[in-house]
């Protein structure tokens, strides 16, 4: 596809990535918006909300398309790497890809850190790594994962331009 149709190639890498970040966001909004529905004096992590299914879901939604970002983005970029001789623009995109893909697991795993009935510095690790740490680095580097995808579908469509224009 990226061979056959870049134009679409680079939207939908451009898409996927924005699609990434919504999904990232509202999974960490559900998140933080759970321990408030919990009732005073109960467990500290609020396990029984219906915010807390609805950020379990799409903690897991967001796994899934960590992956299918990263690899729907790596060919893509390897491709247009390859035709404009861009190396390290290519290192470059493949790498965040990667990196968020790092920070979503982080994200997912420092999740199951608190358990019922679990240590104090278990809970502290929870609070810090799961709510803090990881969405926080997560985020920015899915934000500047889509500016860079942004940025190389705009030079794709540059190209084109460019090329559509020497043919007339």
């Amino acid at each position: 596809m990226a061979i056959r149709h870049p134009i679409l190639a680079a939207n939908l890498s451009t898409g996927i990535a924005i699609g990434l970040l919504a999904l990232w966001l509202a999974a960490s909004i559900l998140g933080l918006s759970s321990p408030i529905q919990q009732e005073p004096g109960s467990d500290p992590a609020a396990r029984d909300t219906a915010m807390h299914r609805l950020h379990s879901i799409s903690a897991h939604a967001i796994v899934i398309a960590a992956w299918l970002t990263f690899w729907w983005t790596t060919p893509i970029s390897a491709v247009r790497g390859i035709r404009n001789r861009a190396l390290w623009r290519t290192i470059l995109e493949v790498s965040l890809a990667f990196t968020v893909v790092v920070f979503v697991l982080l994200s997912a795993f420092t999740g199951y850190l608190n358990t019922p009935g679990g240590s104090p510095e278990g809970y502290l690790r929870f609070r810090v790594l799961h709510t803090i740490a990881a969405p926080t680095l997560g985020a920015v580097a899915t934000v500047v994962f889509c500016a860079v995808m942004e940025r190389a579908r705009r030079a794709v469509r540059r190209a084109h331009a460019k090329i559509g224009a020497s043919l007339v």
